[in-house]
């Protein structure tokens, strides 16, 4: 299990049951914010797009080669990312190259991976 995942792990353990210490009431609009940012991250398409930023940014060409996809359907995949900011693009020359914004889409991917690999795993047993 990763760093990230375990501290997160350890912050719900530690959390007063029915107490959160880190969630805030949000107003309307931060909620619609988070909304959007979750329904981006609803498409396999899009959490595949993401998990090949764990080696490197890379182009639209080579993100739709490694996922098998067209490079338009890349694209628009992509460009729900960026709006949803859990990516973010530059240019290279005539190449756009895209990588992730920060470090909360690998952590939350971390997590959410975590756990569902260990939920299967005790399945299994």
């Amino acid at each position: 299990m990763s760093r990230v995942v375990e501290q997160c792990y350890e912050r719900a353990r530690m959390a007063k049951p029915g107490v959160s210490s880190e969630i805030r009431p949000m107003s309307p609009q931060l909620m619609q914010t988070v909304a959007e940012r979750f329904k981006a991250l609803s498409d396999p398409n899009r959490l595949q797009l993401l998990q090949l930023f764990a080696a490197r940014d890379q182009s639209v060409n080579e993100l739709a080669e490694a996922a098998g996809l067209t490079v338009a359907n890349t694209s628009k995949h992509l460009a729900i990312l960026c709006k949803a900011r859990l990516i973010k693009r530059r240019k290279d020359g005539t190449r756009v190259i895209y990588a992730l914004d920060g470090l909360l889409p690998r952590q939350l991917c971390e997590l959410v991976c975590s756990d569902v690999r260990e939920r299967a795993e005790h399945q299994l047993d």
